[in-house]
């Protein structure tokens, strides 16, 4: 389990249950968030992903910071919290040379977020 928290201790996002990564992926990529303050991007990425960006559906394009955890050397973490109104379109995985490697629609789970909230 992932826990991304404000800085006075409320859960802005959790998820990471089940396997390190679902077979043949590179990335398995969570978005939401709570009844208030930012929309989060979490995602467990495979160890080829050495950098991760995040588009937006204006054609921004966000670095998405990944950490590294020596309890779980199989898997990678990388974690963004933007604005709630930030439209997104979509997260992609490099390679240690730029290489796409894999990327992943997070445009549709935000329209989802947003209609049930």
């Amino acid at each position: 389990m992932t826990r991304i928290t404000s800085a006075d201790g409320r859960v802005l996002r959790e998820g990471g249950g089940g396997p390190a990564l679902p077979a043949g992926s590179l990335m398995n990529v969570s978005t939401g968030g709570g009844d208030e303050g930012p929309y989060c991007l979490l995602a467990r990425v495979h160890p080829d992903i050495r950098r991760v960006e995040l588009m937006t559906a204006a054609g921004e394009t966000l670095n998405v910071p990944v950490y590294d955890s020596a309890d779980f050397p199989e898997v990678r973490f990388a974690a963004l919290l933007v604005p709630r109104d930030l439209h997104l379109d979509f997260v992609m995985g490099f390679s240690g040379t730029g290489e796409e490697l894999e990327r992943f629609d997070v445009a549709f789970h935000q329209r989802f977020w947003h209609r049930h909230r």
